[in-house]
């Protein structure tokens, strides 16, 4: 079976794993409104999987980074687990026409039977053309039926895409089973312009996919539809084609904190059950004692590839990438990574 390859594939990757199909419809747009179309089917697009995905991938350790270059993409890839507590999960993801990046991180509320996600990190994506900036929120999740029953996942909320530079932007409505059962999983909503006029309308279901028509009712497009089910997904923790080749050998990823090399997601990946619980609590204990170790000498933990900065379209703080990683990629020298395996 495969296994999970870093917490950010959870979420993140799975959205990575549309852009060659949607951000090249996206950076092609003849309009910003038809632009800001596909980026609410991109943010729509990767909730699909938690119909059947509900394990608990590995927490990545403090430090914990992975690569990809995506050929047939055009894209690079990299992340890094920037802080601990609270937990986040820096990516950026880059071509020669775009650059997209956001942070994973949330909050959780449980109340006994269910479990609801509040993420607060928002998704960034800009076209380098242009130079335009837009972002986006993600929806509330809640996990039912956590203590006894059928998992089930549910998304509400309203995840709103802005284009900073025009003043435009999407709105797109997730139904909730809790207001109205009939139209469960259910999305709908509008793009707007820079006056708030309505120029398109959009409709689908987060588990289906998503249409975009004119105001007036023509013009419908199909804009994202869901694929099929690999086989025995059931086997494979509900994970998509894509995503069961995360944690497969690259010999490219020198990185010695890639994921690859975390030995106790290797050891289960390989069905030695006892041996990865083993491993994961060796890497766990080294963690809190690299900890206990800066709080001793009054230090702080400091991201290797990514810096926080402020956002002035935002007004929010974010990790952004410093490019020194794939400088230290073309030399091949890694003294900057700490050692967490």
């Amino acid at each position: 079976m495969a296994t999970l390859s870093f917490t950010m594939a959870s979420l993140s990757f799975i959205m990575v794993a549309c852009l060659p199909s949607l951000i090249i419809v996206a950076v092609a747009a003849s309009s910003v409104s038809k632009r800001l179309a596909m980026l609410a089917a991109l943010a729509s697009s990767c909730w699909v999987t938690t119909l059947t995905r509900y394990g608990k991938p590995f927490n990545p350790l403090l430090g914990e980074t992975y690569e990809m270059v995506h050929q047939e993409g055009g894209f690079c890839v990299v992340s890094e687990q920037v802080s601990h507590h609270p937990p986040i999960t820096a990516l950026h993801v880059e071509s020669d026409r775009w650059v997209f990046w956001e942070e994973y991180k949330l909050d959780i509320k449980f109340r006994g039977q269910w479990v609801k996600v509040l993420p607060t990190g928002l998704v960034h994506f800009m076209t380098k053309d242009d130079g335009y900036h837009y972002s986006w929120n993600k929806p509330h999740s809640t996990i039912h039926n956590v203590l006894f029953g059928t998992l089930w996942a549910d998304h509400e909320g309203d995840v709103v895409v802005t284009c900073h530079s025009t003043g435009e932007k999407a709105v797109v409505h997730f139904v909730p089973y809790s207001k109205a059962k009939e139209r469960y999983r259910e999305l709908h909503g509008n793009v707007f312009d820079e006056k708030g006029e309505v120029q398109y309308i959009l409709h689908g279901a987060w588990d289906k996919g998503m249409t975009r028509k004119s105001r007036d009712g023509t013009g419908v497009k199909e804009m994202w539809r869901a694929n099929e089910q690999v086989p025995n997904w059931e086997r494979q923790y509900g994970f998509t084609q894509f995503a069961m080749t995360l944690n497969e050998p690259e010999e490219t990823a020198t990185c010695p904190t890639d994921s690859r090399y975390r030995p106790d997601q290797r050891l289960l990946e390989n069905g030695d059950v006892d041996e990865a619980s083993d491993e994961k609590f060796r890497l766990e204990e080294k963690q809190r004692t690299a900890r206990r170790l800066r709080e001793s000498r009054k230090e702080r933990w400091r991201p290797v590839w990514f810096d926080l900065v402020d956002d002035p379209d935002t007004k929010t703080s974010y990790y952004r990438f410093n490019g020194k990683y794939w400088d230290a990629k073309l030399r091949n020298c890694w003294d900057s990574s700490p050692d967490i395996f």
